[in-house]
């Protein structure tokens, strides 16, 4: 049976729902925070000299970007696992709404099962 455009809208939105509940719950166990120091905590490691002068630095943005607070300061990190199921979670995805839009009402059913 050929699926109609609101069916195929809401089974997109489905897929998606599905994906970003997973990549939540990855992200949730794999994914490490970023941690920012607080202004207090950066002065004192400047006070201490832990921290070295950052390759580059330009005093006109400020005395923070003259030092380097790398060991003390990330973006967050994905570990190693939480990296490859994400990868394979968008691939997968991307397989799913593939079958969706090249497929039909059963098809689209059959994903959204498989996946949630």
């Amino acid at each position: 049976m050929p699926i109609t455009k609101a069916q195929r809208d809401y089974a997109m939105k489905r897929i998606g729902d599905i994906f970003r509940d997973k990549e939540r719950e990855n992200k949730d166990k794999h994914f490490t925070p970023p941690v920012q120091l607080k202004t207090e905590e950066a002065w004192d490691l400047v006070q201490k000299g832990k921290v070295k002068l950052a390759k580059g630095a330009c005093h006109y943005k400020g005395w923070r970007n003259i030092f380097d607070f790398s060991k003390y300061e990330h973006s967050g990190k994905w570990s190693k696992v939480g990296e490859t199921k994400s990868e394979t979670l968008k691939k997968d995805k991307q397989e799913a709404e593939d079958c969706l839009m090249l497929g039909d009402a059963e098809e689209a059913l059959a994903i959204i099962k498989q996946y949630s």
